[in-house]
């Protein structure tokens, strides 16, 4: 039994942890530490890209779709294409991409989702698996929480909000599916 002026004390594998009442405090503070360094662990494929690549795709109000397809295959495979050009012929090739997308035009969210989807090959519910077209892919998205906020599928996506979606997906495949 603990006196009242004992520390709490756990025992952990023959190792005695004591805890300063002092950090009751910083409890708060400590957990948004420890989430933010979750989510930049669940960005780890992609920090192999330069920092200067990320900061550019931050500060981009709608991201085209070579850049969509280059870092997304960058977090999904294991030998992505070399370039955001060749990222996109590639997912193009496989039909990951909607047949009216252009290289250097926006994605859009409906768009970004059928390239998710397909490039982690995430299965989705009846009506995805039977017209696998952006619409349904964007709905399969939303539902699983990867996309959150006020969206729609034809609306473009920022740079920001392809980082937040990316997280997502990362932390939901890390977590087994």
């Amino acid at each position: 039994m603990r006196q009242n002026n004992e520390q709490p004390q756990w025992v952990s594998k023959g190792v005695i942890i004591t805890i300063s009442p002092h950090l009751r405090f910083f409890t708060p503070l400590c957990h948004s530490v420890v989430i933010f360094f979750l989510f930049l662990l669940s960005l780890a494929p992609v920090w192999g890209q330069t920092a200067a690549e990320i900061e550019g795709l931050l500060s981009q109000k709608e991201i085209t779709c070579a850049q969509a397809a280059y870092f997304t295959l960058a977090m999904a495979l294991d030998n992505p294409p070399a370039n955001g050009e060749g990222a996109f012929v590639f997912a193009r090739e496989q039909g990951w991409l909607p047949a009216q997308a252009d290289s250097s035009g926006p994605i859009t969210m409906g768009g970004l989702s059928l390239l998710v989807m397909k490039a982690f090959d995430l299965k989705g519910g009846l009506l995805y698996r039977l017209f696998e077209n952006p619409r349904y892919a964007f709905r399969e998205m939303t539902d699983r929480g990867f996309i959150s906020g006020r969206a729609y599928s034809t609306l473009t996506v920022s740079g920001e909000q392809f980082l937040r979606i990316a997280g997502n997906v990362l932390t939901y495949i890390g977590d087994g599916q």
